[in-house]
């Protein structure tokens, strides 16, 4: 199974409805795709996020 890291730009209605869609969609995006989304950073106009795990210990 693939691992795709995503990041957000943006995290306003559209952000948010992404996230929520990548979190609800998780398991059917899993089965028809064979790959898992993750979320590992996301920003808006004031602040950033940034996962701990973003980059690959490789």
């Amino acid at each position: 199974m693939d691992e795709c890291k995503l990041i957000l730009m943006g995290f306003g209605a559209v952000g948010k409805g992404v996230a929520k869609a990548i979190s609800l969609k998780k398991d059917m995006i899993n089965e028809k795709y064979g790959i898992t989304l993750k979320v590992v950073a996301s920003d808006d106009s004031y602040t950033s996020a940034i996962s701990q795990d973003v980059y690959d210990e490789e």
